[in-house]
């Protein structure tokens, strides 16, 4: 069996009495960054011995997983990756629009002087990548940059709510991430988003905000038709 799990996690459990949280993140992570692929069998004594742990641990693990729309239980097969369609992700993206432009609303007076500087350090940080080893790296930078104005709106259910909806966000795909003019795209549109933000126009943020949705959308859709 080829390793799925990152080795961050395999050495996270040598150092936590928490083994069942551990492999559940594990686990999930293999799920969203496409090493496990749609309808992949979990099997619960290659991912134990891969983690170190009991199967019982993975198997409570894989529950958790099945709870919150990861993976499934199919009678003879087992534990196995959900499939989000790509209609699914498209409601999911159009959520996410309406949501985080609801926040964009609450945050557009809240950002401060900092939260701009550091969204302007990351602008040249966030974008897709010819070199796959950056590919984690760029990820939390990117991850950063969208939930700096997002959590400057103050709306903890709000918050919340999207943060449920960032959980099923299956885009970092290779064919996304290592797409020159994917890059160039997301660059133009975080720019934008951050000038908006820094003249403290909102309705030009939500636009060029809900702009940049329906880009990473358009890039399932071909992806889905292909």
């Amino acid at each position: 069996m080829t390793n799925k799990i990152d080795l961050k996690y395999q050495n996270s459990i040598r150092n936590t009495s928490s083994l069942t949280d551990v492999s559940y993140n594990a686990i999930r992570d293999a799920i969203v960054t496409g090493r496990f692929a749609s309808g992949e069998r979990l099997l619960q004594n290659d991912l134990a011995n891969e983690l170190s742990v009991s199967p019982r641990t993975v198997r409570e693990a894989l529950s958790r997983l099945v709870a919150e729309g990861f993976a499934v239980y199919e009678m003879h097969r087992g534990f196995v990756t959900a499939h989000l369609s790509y209609e699914n992700q498209e409601d999911i993206f159009r959520m996410r629009a309406a949501l985080e432009g609801l926040a964009l609303e609450y945050a557009v007076n809240n950002l401060t002087t900092e939260e701009l500087s550091r969204m302007r350090e990351l602008l040249p940080l966030t974008s897709a990548t010819d070199d796959r080893s950056m590919i984690p790296i760029i990820r939390e930078y990117n991850h950063e940059f969208h939930w700096i104005p997002i959590n400057a709106s103050k709306r903890s259910k709000l918050i919340q709510t999207i943060e449920y909806l960032w959980k099923f966000m299956f885009i970092y795909h290779l064919e996304y991430e290592l797409n020159e003019d994917q890059k160039k795209e997301d660059f133009l549109e975080h720019e934008e988003i951050l000038k908006a933000l820094e003249a403290r126009n909102y309705i030009l943020a939500r636009t060029w905000w809900e702009k940049h949705l329906q880009s990473n959308l358009n890039i399932l859709k071909q992806k889905a038709n292909s």
